[in-house]
């Protein structure tokens, strides 16, 4: 799912970035529970889990806490 991210929340998110991440289920795979955390961590909530894990991806995907590629 592309996103479009405008700004940096007044410094919190690396800016003039591509990320492109793999397909479901393989190694690096994100879902965008990590993107909400991202947010959310930028706006001083610092959590590590939203919402309902997908059981279908294996271990190897990390579900918890934010994009650490994308903050500062």
């Amino acid at each position: 799912m592309p996103l479009i991210m405008m700004g940096d929340m007044n410094g919190a998110f690396k800016t003039e970035k591509y990320l492109h991440y793999p397909d479901y289920n393989q190694s690096g795979h994100r879902v965008l529970a990590n993107y909400l955390m991202s947010l959310q961590h930028a706006a001083g909530m610092l959590v590590d889990d939203y919402g309902y894990r997908d059981f279908g991806l294996s271990e190897i995907v990390d579900q918890r806490g934010p994009l650490t590629e994308l903050m500062v």
